[in-house]
């Protein structure tokens, strides 16, 4: 709620406000509830027959853990990314049901007699509806033809960007077989609005069209040396789950995040970008704002646990240097768009101060040279980031004093003490092991790499950690698994837009965030591994889209 609102504060409020006001009439509330009302009546009963189907198969299965587990495929299956829910629905049955006790062959029973059943019914509708449409009379039709039509394609891609811009934010974390799939909430938005994005375009049979020129074939070119690292890989160690879908379809969904940016620029402008990207700043200030507030609670009160962990905060990223990429991304945004000084310096330091509790060197580094990167296009000044470090320190300083009011002697204080400056030795093992067994790979495998999943399937478990050890850097990952090809292929495109977007950043605020974005990442990635994170791709294929940006200020 935080980041909804504060996304429609600083992003798509107003705009919402003046295109949506004159369309709530009576009738409209009318036709949601009758909607609603509809919705319900097919869902009540799909949910009924997912529990007497699965029951009659396992009737050990408690009803009510029945019910919760079909609303997850249900859920699933109604994702549009499959053929009338064909394969989603038994593969999320299988995990639901199976998480309820019910047998993985009673579950996937279930949910093949679902699917038979859901395909009769649609036929028997569809013949009753053909037949209805026939007897239709001719005033009838012509009443249809005078009711306006709206344009619901570029409703969508006003709503669609703007809703995976808030999204983005929330990353869970669902079990599969060997290990963990990666999931964002904004997921499903981004594949469809990436499929609305490729739709237009196979329409009007023109290629996307970027600011900078080549970013297609770099496309083409970065999926076929994913596609190529995984044969590889599958050919020495065989086929595995982390390669298939965190690595290799996940940059489907990273190339989908990025159509979804591009998709409101050519349809909307400049004026649409820019909604999109503040509606993003917003909603990360609403999450940062919640995550100091629950660091207050938790120093603040010594009868309660902790809700957070000071200096280790994470907020809905589930990984503390991801949480201060978020940060990062919102910043870069930020100091570019904000159009109020005053503002811009409130959003300065409330970053900070969600920076400082994050405990992210990485993110400190590169927020650093980030903020130098803004003067040196003069689209911050150092008296705005001095005056954004000093409000951080207020708030930092204020909850940290009344949280040693409030305590005992001897007492230890996440909000007085901090992060940690410098890696605990654990960490410093840890990523060193990374770093060194990768370098080992690549030297092993110099050209094309060991293959997609390579090093994961290494299974290197450090300390009591039960997820098996991955390279802390991008540029090695892509070493070691992709080789000296694959970072270029990689690299080059990355660099070429760096270099172009720097040369116009002075004068053209899209080109500045996009460099910007580019030289956070750079930082970060050095350090981590950053490639899969879905807000950079969001921004840069948002800020690469060509058409009104290059042409027009509309």
């Amino acid at each position: 709620m935080a980041a909804i609102c504060g996304a429609s504060w600083l992003g798509y409020g107003a705009l919402a406000r003046q295109t949506l006001a004159p369309l709530f009439t009576a009738r409209l509330i009318a036709q949601t509830f009758i909607l609603l009302l509809l919705a319900l009546l097919v869902q009540i009963p799909t949910m009924a027959a997912y529990v007497l189907a699965t029951h009659a198969l396992a009737p050990q299965t408690k009803v009510d853990d029945l019910l919760a587990a079909s609303t997850i495929v249900m859920f699933a299956a109604s994702i549009p990314i499959s053929f009338a829910g064909w394969g989603v629905r038994e593969m999320s049955a299988i995990a639901a049901l199976g998480a309820v006790g019910v047998a993985v062959n009673d579950a996937f029973a279930a949910a093949i007699v679902i699917g038979a059943g859901s395909i009769l019914a649609m036929t028997f509708l569809l013949a009753v509806g053909g037949a209805a449409q026939g007897g239709k009379h001719s005033d009838e039709k012509a009443l249809e033809a005078a009711i306006p039509t709206r344009d619901y394609a570029q409703a969508l891609a006003w709503c669609l960007p703007i809703a995976a811009a808030v999204s983005v934010l929330f990353q869970i974390y669902v079990p599969i077989g060997t290990g963990l799939l990666n999931v964002n909430l904004a997921d499903p938005i981004a594949l469809l609005a990436g499929s609305l994005f490729l739709l237009q375009a196979i329409t009007t049979r023109t290629l996307p069209r970027w600011r900078v020129g080549g970013v297609n074939i770099a496309a083409v070119a970065a999926t076929v040396m994913l596609g190529a690292s995984l044969l590889i890989g599958a050919s020495r160690f065989g086929l595995t789950d982390w390669a298939l879908i965190n690595r290799f379809v996940g940059w489907f969904v990273l190339l989908a995040f990025a159509a979804t940016g591009a998709l409101i620029t050519t349809v909307a402008g400049r004026k649409g970008l820019r909604v999109m990207l503040l509606s993003y700043v917003g909603a990360a200030l609403g999450v940062a704002v919640i995550e100091i507030v629950l660091v207050a609670i938790s120093e603040l009160t010594n009868e309660l646990p902790q809700l957070v962990e000071p200096g280790n905060i994470e907020a809905f990223a589930l990984n503390r240097n991801f949480f201060a990429f978020q940060l990062l991304m919102a910043a870069c945004v930020g100091i570019v768009l904000i159009e109020s000084q005053r503002l811009r310096i409130v959003t300065l330091a409330l970053l900070m101060a969600a920076l400082w509790y994050s405990g992210s060197r990485s993110g400190w580094l590169a927020f650093l040279t980030t903020m130098v990167a803004a003067i040196s296009t003069r689209h911050a000044s150092i008296k705005e980031i001095a005056f954004g470090l000093a409000g951080a320190a207020a708030c930092i300083g204020a909850i940290a004093a009344i949280a040693a009011l409030n305590s005992s002697p001897g007492a230890q204080l996440g909000a007085i003490s901090g992060p940690e400056l410098l890696p605990s030795s654990g960490s410093t093992a840890e990523r060193l092991l990374s770093m060194t067994r990768g370098w080992e790979m690549f030297l092993d495998h110099p050209i094309f790499g060991a293959g997609l999943g390579a090093f994961r399937n290494l299974n290197i478990r450090t300390g009591d950690s039960v997820i098996p050890l991955l390279i802390h850097s991008t540029p090695l990952w892509l070493m070691a698994e992709l080789g000296l090809i694959g970072l270029i292929v990689f690299a080059a495109p990355g660099l070429t837009i760096l270099i172009t977007q720097f040369r116009l950043a002075r004068t053209e605020p899209m080109a500045a965030i996009a460099f910007l974005c580019i030289v956070s990442f750079a930082v970060m990635g050095g350090p981590a591994e950053m490639i899969y994170q879905r807000t950079f791709w969001l921004i840069i294929g948002a800020t690469l889209a060509v058409p009104a940006l290059a042409t027009s200020e509309s």
